[in-house]
């Protein structure tokens, strides 16, 4: 989101962005896991890393793990929260 200048932005004006755009956020903002506040059906798409670690190594596997299950699941319109070991996906 370089390109739109959301850094540290207010968490609703993010998904507005990314409904705007069409785009699926990708974060590690656990905040964004609230599927009262943030229903899945209404976005393209959020992935929340639960990783308990923002180390490199841990955030590349988990989304390793993630680009695999995207061959077989669609993103749009759910939660995924991925975990290490596992993906728990919201509709």
């Amino acid at each position: 989101m370089l390109e739109q200048a959301l850094g540290g932005a207010a968490d609703v004006r993010v998904l507005e962005t990314c409904q705007r755009e069409g785009l699926a956020l990708v974060t590690l903002d656990l905040g964004f896991a609230n599927i009262q506040r943030y229903p899945p059906a209404r976005h393209p798409g959020i992935m929340v890393l639960r990783l308990g670690t923002q180390a490199h190594g841990a955030v590349a596997g988990a989304l390793t793990s993630a680009l695999q299950m995207l061959e077989r699941e669609a993103l749009v319109g759910r939660l995924w929260i991925v975990e290490v070991g596992r993906i728990r996906i919201h509709e």
